[in-house]
């Protein structure tokens, strides 16, 4: 027993003993790496430095090489100096032999320079002239081409303007007349309405004359049957009056209760007021920009208007005239389901290529102007924007169209 762990223990010394060594191989393997490692980047150093100053040599001798290339360029700048100075004293030389003979030919030449400047003076001034001339005449055909398109274009526009006032002058004479016969039967309606009137206060005093008759010949029964019939013919002629007098005022409906069979004759009037029907909302209205007027001129040249309109954060804009304060426009804009409440704005801009568009007046519809102006044309003044200092005048024509 004894034996076999003395065994073992030389077994395990033994093991031990190995491994010491193969630390020691493996330590001595590690410094051998190290040192070769130190030796390679030595050796790279060394490499490295040699290399540079391979490159400072190399860079030293191309500087050495440049400054003789300077000294060479130096003296070649030098001689090729000195070629120029004694080319330049040759040239010296011939240029003054050159001079004096060209001295002589220009004093012979200047003669005869001096004499052709006269006359190309001369022949330039009548050319000059000339086309003067021309131009004077060039500009004065154009300036009478220019006033003859200008008068052709006022005549056109004073047609225009002049055919537009004989359509308003037949419009406003077939109003003058349509309101002259309304007025007619309105005044004829009246006086047969007071005709009837006065034929009810006859037919009144001869029945108040046949009662009192009555009373004093006849019965109370008779008389009181008198009375009642003269009351209820009294009453028709009013119920028929009344009923003119509601065709010609309407809405104004009166309607007559006839006396009833009583013991005392009581009249009964009841008057009913029939109101008019709201044309709000308007399915589909239209609003036609006829034209402008007497627009505000705030540049060198006369603007061009087009006109805005805005309705409920909707937008519409019309074509845009040229060059003009007095704009026609026949433009129709559409509006659809406008309500009592809304307001419709038309605003007149001027059209600038180079700057933002000027303002120039505004005009503001609302329920009411609708209401007054169906199927009419209103001319309305421009005015400025709420809160704003503009500079605005002229007016702005408009007219109403209603469309169900």
């Amino acid at each position: 027993m004894r034996q076999r762990i003395q065994a073992e223990e030389q077994r395990i010394q033994q093991l031990r003993q190995q491994e010491d060594q193969l630390n020691r191989q493996r330590r001595a393997g590690e410094e051998q790496a190290r040192l070769f490692e130190e030796d390679r980047k030595r050796h790279e150093a060394d490499l490295e430095a040699a290399r540079l100053a391979e490159e400072e040599r190399r860079r030293q001798l191309e500087a050495h090489m440049r400054q003789l290339e300077a000294q060479r360029l130096a003296q070649e700048e030098a001689r090729r100096r000195e070629e120029e100075d004694k080319r330049m004293e040759e040239e010296r030389r011939r240029r003054y032999e050159e001079e004096q003979r060209r001295q002589a030919d220009e004093k012979r030449l200047r003669e005869e320079a001096e004499r052709r400047r006269l006359e190309e003076e001369a022949r330039k001034r009548a050319m000059e002239e000339e086309l003067a001339r021309r131009k004077a005449w060039d500009e004065y055909n154009k300036q009478q081409q220019q006033a003859a398109a200008a008068q052709a274009e006022e005549e056109r526009r004073r047609a225009a303007w002049d055919e537009y006032n004989r359509q308003e002058a037949i419009k406003a004479d077939m109003a003058r007349r349509v309101a002259e016969e309304e007025e007619r039967k309105r005044q004829q309606a009246w006086a047969e309405y007071h005709a009837q009137q006065e034929a009810a206060a006859a037919a009144a005093a001869i029945a108040q004359a046949q009662r009192a008759a009555a009373e004093a010949a006849a019965a109370q029964q008779a008389a009181f049957q008198a009375q009642q019939q003269a009351a209820y013919l009294a009453q028709q002629q009013l119920m028929q009056q009344q009923a003119l007098m509601t065709q010609i005022q309407a809405p104004l409906v009166t309607t007559i209760i006839p006396p009833q069979p009583q013991v005392k004759s009581t009249t009964v009037t009841t008057v009913k007021t029939v109101q008019t029907k709201s044309i709000f909302p308007i399915p589909k209205l239209i609003i036609r920009v006829v034209r402008a007027s007497r627009l505000k001129h705030k540049n060198i040249s006369k603007p061009d208007p087009y006109v805005k309109s805005f309705l409920n954060g909707n937008y519409q804009r019309s074509t845009c005239q040229k060059a003009t304060l007095d704009p026609f426009f026949q433009y129709d804009f559409e509006f659809r389901n406008v309500d009592k409440t809304d307001v419709i704005t038309f605003q007149v801009y001027d059209d600038c290529t180079l700057s933002k568009d000027e303002f120039l007046g505004e005009v503001k519809i609302s329920s009411g102007d609708i209401t007054a102006n169906r199927g009419k044309e209103k001319t309305f003044i421009l005015l400025s924007r709420e809160q704003r200092a503009d500079s605005v005048h002229g007016d702005l024509t408009l007219y109403f169209i209603f469309q169900t």
